[in-house]
């Protein structure tokens, strides 16, 4: 249930929904039809199930569509959501996903960073693809939509990047500080498509004060692991067989997980007990 939504965006300078192959009805359609099926849309946030008893305030930075938010309400009713989206034409979609849970929604549709900022959002569009739009590879970097393996992806087997364009749309970014502090933050998934260092030093004073348990996208990763030495976390990948977790080694670019589990080293026996059926590899 949508609990509210902080808007900063501008109409007047929105491109048409058109434009990214967005429409409203179909995006609905899917987020209920995830919802009826009870399957995330990412077999890895599966990892979830082990906090289905926690409380307080879940932190979904890079919304999207609300995928993250139906996702995260099929192992968690409890918790709230705070979902951060700087893609104001994504509105609706959040706004239904909110509605489609237990949970308790509130929508931002910002960016996060150490800093507020008006930066240029960079939405992929592709040329008759038939999926749901606007693509999550939206990026406020924009050369991370310039690597090989992120245009193999959008492209899908299409033999032309010509079929490839992008849109530019303008997007408001907060320092976490300007805004309300969650009530106990105990888990966060951050999947910003390269932006995520950036994010993870806008959010740093509050992850020292709550120390959640996250999950972070892989881009830059020597970026994230100067970070995590920083700030006391230690990365893990998560098998969902085993239920366990084994430490990435330090450095490693590569893993077995979609997005790497952090933990902050100074909560983590603390951690492993509260989280039903989790534990560490041997």
């Amino acid at each position: 249930m949508l609990a509210g939504i902080h808007r900063w965006d501008d109409a007047s300078s929105l491109p048409d929904k058109a434009a990214l192959n967005l429409a409203d009805e179909r995006t609905a359609d899917w987020l209920t039809q995830m919802r009826d099926a009870g399957k995330p849309y990412h077999g890895w946030l599966a990892v979830w199930r082990h906090f289905a008893a926690w409380d307080g305030t879940f932190l979904d930075v890079g919304a999207n569509l609300g995928q993250s938010i139906v996702s995260f309400a099929m192992f968690n009713s409890r918790m709230r959501i705070w979902s951060f989206e700087p893609n104001p034409l994504c509105a609706e979609a959040l706004v239904h996903a909110a509605s489609l849970v237990p949970n308790e929604v509130t929508v931002f549709l910002c960016g996060l960073a150490e800093c507020d900022a008006a930066m240029t959002l960079h939405v992929p569009v592709v040329r008759g693809a038939g999926g749901v739009g606007p693509s999550s590879n939206a990026s406020l970097r924009r050369s991370e939509l310039d690597k090989r393996h992120v245009v193999d992806r959008l492209l899908a087997g299409r033999s032309t990047r010509d079929d490839l364009s992008f849109v530019e749309i303008p997007a408001v970014i907060r320092r976490p500080e300007s805004l309300p502090e969650p009530d106990a933050l105990r888990l966060a998934k951050i999947d910003v498509e390269g932006f995520e260092r950036r994010v993870l030093e806008g959010l740093t004073p509050l992850l020292r004060r709550h120390r959640p348990v996250m999950t972070v996208e892989r881009n830059n990763w020597p970026e994230i692991a100067e970070w995590m030495d920083r700030e006391g976390y230690a990365a893990f990948d998560y098998d969902p067989g085993s239920a366990t977790l084994r430490e990435v080694p330090h450095g490693k670019a590569g893993g077995d997980s979609v997005d790497p589990m952090l933990l902050p080293r100074d909560c983590m026996d603390r951690i492993l007990t509260e989280a039903d059926g989790l534990r560490l590899a041997i």
